[in-house]
């Protein structure tokens, strides 16, 4: 053990000695500077066009010449010969043989010199190459395996290569170009750009897109990657580009990714999407408006005049969405400006399918959307049967009123006048015609956002497992001992499930499922008949309820109907102490960190044989109360 010990010892002196010598190697090569365009001698090479590829050993290297932050700029990569190599026409060169003042192109590429892929060595500021490469007009960097990578590319809009700059293409492997701090959008000074080809990046937004906006002398854009249209939500305008000739978009994945669309198209997907709610809307609301040039001119075109426009969707798949719209696709065909030419990946494919392809998908999300939302009012309507149940009054208790049971321990009867069993179904289907049939309190208003509320809670059992049948406890998984023991406490009135009552507070408040599916099915028709639907009069809440033990994890239910949603309290219900239960803010209870205490208000019937109770007790607390102590 301890010959061990001291060849340990030796290697680990060794590697500390080679290290150290590696970096004072950096450090001298830094001090000389290799490239130092001050320093001029005569009969240097005239390069137009230089290659800079990382050297073999580049991942070692890398490491001992970042800086504090893990990464160095692109100054310090081209000066550093241990991090970079020079090409010029296929052959490797001296940089100090180059007039560098000559160069006009510069390609940075993520492959060795013998053409192997090496990992990118942190190379994510561009700052300082001005310096170096002054009369600049082509930029090109190629990163294949860029995946999770962030870049800051304030560095190539300098005020030395603003001014000179014309074509930048960056095709930065599967980047994470929103992720960062600074996106495409920094890149706005490069005025004077004609060539703009971007490729291969994920999460980019409209902002990045919104910058070729000032590139007014724009010739060539080939545009490959995601891009989010939430915000700002104004149209891509390039209708005052008139040097366009070619453009090209390409989504990362899917078509979701990108999704080109005319301004008035754009304009009736966002009043669909405002008439729905949260979960709906985000189907309907990832359109990228754009403005092009010559849509709508008349006159022929000259050869020299056509513009190309390219075209590259996702394949065939069930999910398929298109990279343009529908009426995009036949403004560009009845333009005699444009060339359109489609493709599934590399293969083209003839506009007419592609729009034929479109109108299905379309239909069937569309289509979609109607079942999903009829689905979720068909099960509020038996969350509603269950409770409608469970407050039933028992068969010993038929001469006391079911008005007067209703507005004990039901809280819609503080809303609706129920006095009849048919009044109870109306308010179980709680559709527009059902509702028509129940007389409203004066006075009644829905819940608004801010307003303390009361919600009714359906709990329902299956093999042994709890849940929530009118409502979802978000970021929260519970304890499994904690339904059960919430079980305990509301008392099982059926063989299956019990109701309880919770106090808190609204926080957001949306078009409940039986109007997105009005506003669904009147799109599905016809796009139009959108704007003659009616003003939502039926919502469904989210309500942040306090609590006690932690106040910085409150529990939030979400996705509950405003019929289980009121804002007095019924007089039915019994504050139960309160007991503390366990939970797992975030994840999984078996998989998650430190587990949570959760302490709210629950109310339960006051009656223990089942929520009926007694009516004509006007004290449901103290009858809980000597039960305990029979």
């Amino acid at each position: 053990e301890e010959e061990e010990e001291e060849e340990e010892e030796e290697d680990g002196c060794k590697s500390e000695a080679a290290n150290g010598r590696r970096l004072a190697a950096f450090e001298t090569g830094m001090t000389n500077r290799r490239l130092d365009p001050t320093k001029r001698r005569p009969g240097l090479l005239r390069e137009p066009i230089i290659t800079v590829r990382p050297v073999g050993n580049a991942v070692q290297a890398a490491r001992l010449a970042s800086d504090e932050s893990g990464s160095y700029n692109l100054e310090r990569y081209l000066q550093d010969e241990g991090l970079s190599t020079f090409f010029a026409s296929n052959r490797t060169v001296d940089p100090k043989s180059v007039d560098l003042a000559s160069v006009r192109e510069l390609v940075l590429e993520s492959f060795d010199e013998n053409d192997e892929e090496v990992p990118d060595p942190l190379l994510v500021d561009f700052c300082g190459a001005e310096v170096v490469f002054p009369n600049l007009e082509g930029f090109t960097m190629t990163v294949s395996d860029g995946y999770g990578m962030t870049y800051d590319l304030r560095g190539l809009a300098n005020p030395v290569w603003a001014a000179s700059l014309t074509a930048v293409v960056l095709q930065l492997g599967p980047c994470h170009l929103a992720e960062g701090t600074y996106g495409l959008d920094v890149l706005a000074p490069l005025v004077n750009l004609e060539v703009f080809e971007v490729g291969s990046f994920r999460h980019g937004c409209l902002r990045d897109l919104l910058v070729v906006e000032h590139f007014m002398r724009l010739r060539v854009f080939r545009w490959e990657g995601s891009c989010s249209g939430t915000a700002p939500g104004r149209p891509v305008d390039l209708s005052a580009h008139t040097s366009l000739r070619e453009l090209s978009f390409q989504p990362y994945f899917t078509g979701s990714d990108l999704c080109l669309c005319t301004p008035e198209e754009h304009a009736a997907q966002i009043r669909l999407a405002s008439k729905l709610s949260g979960a709906s809307s985000r189907k309907f609301n990832d359109l990228i408006a754009i403005r092009l040039p010559f849509l709508g001119s008349g006159t022929g075109p000259d050869r020299n005049d056509e513009v190309s426009f390219d075209v590259i969707h996702e394949s065939k798949s069930c999910d398929f969405v298109p990279t343009i719209s529908i009426d995009l696709r036949a403004q560009l065909v009845a333009s005699k400006r444009y060339k359109l030419k489609e493709y599934f990946g590399d293969d083209p494919v003839p506009s007419r399918e592609v729009e034929h392809l479109a109108e299905r998908v379309h239909l069937a999300v569309l289509d979609g959307g109607v079942k999903d939302a009829a689905a979720k009012v068909a099960k509020e309507q038996a969350s509603r049967r269950s409770v409608a149940l469970l407050l039933r009054p028992e068969t010993e208790r038929r001469t006391h009123t079911l008005q007067g049971v209703l507005r004990r321990y039901l809280p819609a009867a503080s809303t609706y006048v129920m006095k009849t069993h048919a009044d109870v179904l109306n308010w179980v289907e709680h559709t527009s015609r059902s509702l028509q049939k129940l007389q409203v309190v004066p006075g009644t208003e829905a819940v608004a956002v801010g307003d303390r509320c009361y919600v009714l809670v359906l709990v329902k059992e299956d093999q042994g497992q709890f849940s929530f049948e009118n409502c979802i406890c978000r970021g929260v998984t519970f304890h499994p001992g904690t339904l059960h023991n919430l079980q305990s406490v509301v008392g099982k009135t059926e063989p299956n499930g019990g109701v309880f009552i919770v106090e808190g507070t609204v926080f957001a408040r949306c078009p409940a499922g039986a109007y997105d599916q009005t506003v669904l099915a009147a799109a599905l028709k016809d796009s139009r008949s959108v704007n003659a639907v009616p003003e939502c009069s039926e919502f469904q809440y989210e309500v942040r309820v306090h609590n006690a033990a932690s106040t910085e994890n409150p529990l939030d239910i979400v996705g509950v109907h405003g019929s289980f949603v009121h804002d007095t309290f019924p007089s039915g219900w019994c504050r139960v102490p309160q007991d503390f239960y366990k939970y797992a803010p975030g994840g999984k209870s078996g998989h998650s960190g430190k587990e949570k205490e959760l302490s709210v208000k629950v109310y339960v019937p006051s009656s223990a044989s089942g929520a009926a109770g007694n009516p004509s007790s006007s004290k449901p607390c103290g009858g809980q109360r000597r039960r305990s102590r029979r």
